[in-house]
């Protein structure tokens, strides 16, 4: 049997906390044999210390129960206590700065702040947020100026936010996922869309601008410039070159928007320009003696020019037998932009042609006996060839169309077809050439007294011809090139046909 040091309550051998007042039971195996021994031999002298000094017992077990207590319960370290703390600190401040960035960092919040930027219309600002992908394309406080002005003012921002974080892009910006923040937050850049132009002139040697900013020069009338990309909104395009001791400049103010496709800016200089045709299709054109150009076809259009005080322009050809020119002229102060300039003695394959028919067009029409006798058709007839066969075979044919129609016979009209072939210029003002004449006679007929017409009769003749340009007077006191024909050797008839 053993008893609580601190209370005296009795304990069962096995018990480890006294039930009375709940204090640790000390169980070491010779305090329990002393405790077994001293109750045999004299248990009332155990009682009666007890009972004596229990006060000072009491207080003795509490003093010892103390020190137990203090050698069980050693006093926590004020470092681990502040260690702890400030793991609690830090764990809850992360947890806090998390939210805090993951807010910040969030697409809508991103986009808030360009948009903040934006509408600052802070040309410094608005630089130093935005990026391009586009190598050589430098935006910078001043690069920049374009653009604000032109896209940044009456603007929808609601939608321009929408669009940013719905669509990734506007009409003119682009939002792009580049890298991170901490690794753990997506980090937007925007991005200006450039524009892309290209120049072109129609003056060799001309300087083109953008802004102050000389891009090219040109090497051609046809020059086309494909400059590339360019800050979106209004820039001022020119082109500058010195003609005829005068500075030429022309200027056009353009806004480009922002896309793939080049806007083409056309740079004309707009000095005196002039379109010049002749009777020669590859004819060289020179102005005060100096070659600038050569004819397409028999034309073509030249300039720009600057100033052209006593201008004068003439063409020129070089043939088997030397050099010929048209008449020059004067072009100075002049109204007119365009110039026939003929060769006199240059006469085209064309030009033959159109001469003789009008020839036998005019023969085909002197038949009114009340304008014309037939003496004076005759006399005009044969003022047209000078002498061969071609002139014997045809007036006959004349003669009797002449005489049916003013006799009102069967014959109703009569005409004459044209053609040239193997033409060739021997001279400065003689041509040969083969000649085709179709002689068509059309007689009339009347089914009322049952006379049927003969079917329109097609003769044609063909001859080896010399012609001759040469000057003659219009009758209005001018010179003129006329047209004469000689040297006809008469040919085999080609065909001798009657047609429907």
């Amino acid at each position: 049997m053993k008893f609580c040091e601190n209370c005296g309550e009795k304990l069962e051998d096995n018990q480890k906390f006294c039930e009375n007042c709940g204090v640790k039971v000390a169980d070491t195996g010779d305090e329990a044999e002393s405790v077994k021994v001293e109750d045999k031999q004299d248990a009332s002298t155990v009682d009666s210390t007890t009972d004596n000094n229990k006060e000072g017992q009491n207080s003795s077990t509490a003093d010892s129960i103390n020190n137990q207590t203090k050698a069980t319960h050693k006093p926590v370290s004020k470092k681990l206590v502040i260690g702890i703390g400030a793991l609690v600190i830090i764990a809850g401040g992360g947890i806090f700065g998390y939210q805090q960035a993951k807010d910040y960092y969030s697409l809508d919040n991103q986009v808030d702040r360009y948009i903040e930027t934006l509408q600052s219309r802070d040309n410094g600002k608005i630089a130093s947020v935005l990026s391009t992908s586009e190598e050589g394309l430098e935006i910078t406080k001043e690069s920049i100026a374009p653009y604000v002005e032109s896209f940044l003012y009456n603007v929808d921002w609601n939608q321009t936010r929408y669009d940013l974080i719905s669509n990734r892009s506007t009409e003119t910006l682009l939002l792009k996922k580049e890298g991170s923040n901490f690794v753990l937050f997506d980090n937007y850049e925007l991005e200006l869309i450039p524009a892309y132009v290209t120049l072109t002139t129609n003056t060799t040697d001309a300087k083109l601008f953008i802004g102050e900013d000389e891009v090219a020069t040109s090497d051609s009338d046809e020059f086309s410039y494909q400059h590339g990309a360019v800050i979106p909104g209004e820039h001022i395009f020119s082109a500058k070159v010195e003609l005829d001791g005068e500075e030429l400049v022309t200027e056009d103010t353009v806004t480009v928007m922002s896309g793939k496709d080049d806007y083409p800016i056309a740079l004309d200089i707009e000095g005196m320009h002039f379109e010049v045709s002749s009777n020669v299709e590859d004819a060289e054109v020179y102005l005060n003696d100096e070659n600038i150009g050569q004819l397409a076809d028999g034309n073509g259009e030249f300039g720009p020019f600057g100033n052209l005080e006593g201008a004068v322009l003439e063409l020129r050809q070089e043939t088997s037998f030397g050099e010929i020119k048209t008449e020059p002229v004067d072009v100075s102060n002049s109204d007119f932009e365009y110039y026939d300039l003929r060769f006199a003695d240059m006469l085209t394959e064309e030009d033959v042609q159109a001469a003789l028919q009008r020839t036998f067009d005019q023969l085909s029409n002197l038949t009114n006996e009340y304008q014309y006798s037939l003496e004076a058709d005759l006399k005009e007839f044969g003022q047209s060839f000078s002498e061969g066969v071609a002139y014997d075979e045809l007036r006959p044919f004349y003669v009797d169309y002449a005489k049916r129609q003013r006799e009102n016979e069967e014959v109703q009209y009569v005409e004459f077809e044209v053609r040239l072939s193997n033409y060739e210029q021997t001279a400065a003002d003689e041509y040969k050439a083969d000649i085709e004449i179709d002689y068509i006679s059309h007689f009339n007929g009347t089914e009322a007294n049952n006379y049927v017409a003969p079917d329109d009769r097609i003769r044609t003749f063909a001859y080896n011809a010399t012609l001759v340009s040469e000057n003659v007077d219009d009758g209005w006191g001018d010179m003129v090139k006329a047209l004469s024909i000689s040297g006809f050797a008469n040919e085999e008839m080609t065909y001798d046909s009657n047609a429907e």
